[in-house]
């Protein structure tokens, strides 16, 4: 069976969609990023990237949601 049967799922943003230039200092206007670390460690809080909230717009289909699955293309091999 193939994900695509069973779920949607996207892949990204990635390159020129978000980059470190786009970042700003937390503010109680800022997004913030879930990076790649959130998952392997399993933990929402870490991590210090926010993007204003007209970025955020531009990258809204990316957001993650609660009950959402996270599914990581480098990094670790074998975490649950």
């Amino acid at each position: 069976m193939r994900l695509g049967n069973l779920a949607q799922y996207k892949k990204g943003p990635f390159g020129s969609s978000i980059t470190k230039a786009m970042f700003i200092p937390d503010s109680p206007t800022a997004i913030k990023v879930y990076e790649q670390k959130n998952a392997i460690n399993k933990n929402a809080s870490l991590g210090k990237y926010f993007v204003s909230s007209e970025k955020y717009e531009t990258l809204k289909g990316f957001e993650v949601l609660p009950n959402d699955i996270i599914v990581s293309c480098a990094g670790t091999i074998g975490e649950t």
